[in-house]
């Protein structure tokens, strides 16, 4: 990425600040893609990525700035917009969060081809709650079989994609698929800090339904 980076500095600023994030380097990921926006202007993607660093840090009030300014640029941009709709539910203001996650869910159904596995990711994620909270199980079937899957079509080592649906069977009761799932998320990523947890809220779960 750094040697890319004066050639394709939004691409190559996300890709380092990917890798930061990975192993938990947040400020200087938010540091990087902040210098970026100061030298380059107004970018959605980079506002976006902001966004959402900020928010896993909590700092909502920063989130909500950078996802405003990704979304003036980009009113599609699916990660703020993902941002956006958590930030309103982690605030309290369900009804606003509803729509956001129906916005994404309607964007998905209307967009002919979603090129980019990470914002089926951001999609997948909105549509759960979207189902949870309109008590539609057969939407977690169309994410685990339809939508995660072609997340994978597009990119093969989007580990993301197994972990979600791991979590979704894990969700469900299901130890077995979750299991699957999360092996196959560690047989492309074995460092997945994530994916490791998701392993222990699964052996969590069986010795509970031992003990029970």
């Amino acid at each position: 990425y750094q040697r890319v980076l004066k050639e394709h500095p939004a691409e190559a600023s996300l890709g380092i600040a990917a890798c930061q994030r990975s192993i938990g380097n947040y400020d200087e990921a938010i540091q990087m893609l902040t210098n970026q926006l100061a030298k380059h202007g107004e970018n959605a993607d980079l506002a976006a990525e902001l966004a959402l660093l900020n928010f896993e840090k909590g700092d909502y009030e920063t989130a909500t700035q950078q996802t405003a300014a990704a979304l003036q640029v980009n009113k599609d941009q699916v990660t703020a917009r993902w941002v956006d709709a958590e930030l309103q539910r982690v605030t309290g203001q369900l009804e606003k969060a509803d729509k956001g996650y129906e916005w994404l869910v309607d964007f998905y159904n209307n967009t002919n081809e979603i090129n980019e596995p990470r914002a089926l990711l951001h999609i997948g994620q909105a549509a759960a709650h979207f189902a949870r909270w309109r008590r539609n199980s057969e939407q977690f079937s169309f994410l685990v079989n339809t939508l995660y899957p072609e997340a994978l079509q597009l990119e093969e080592k989007f580990w993301p994609a197994h972990l979600a649906a791991g979590l979704l069977f894990l969700e469900k009761y299901n130890q077995a698929d979750a299991k699957r799932e999360f092996d196959a998320a560690l047989a492309i990523n074995p460092n997945a800090a994530e994916v490791h947890a998701a392993h222990g809220q699964l052996a969590l779960q069986n010795y509970r339904l031992d003990d029970a």
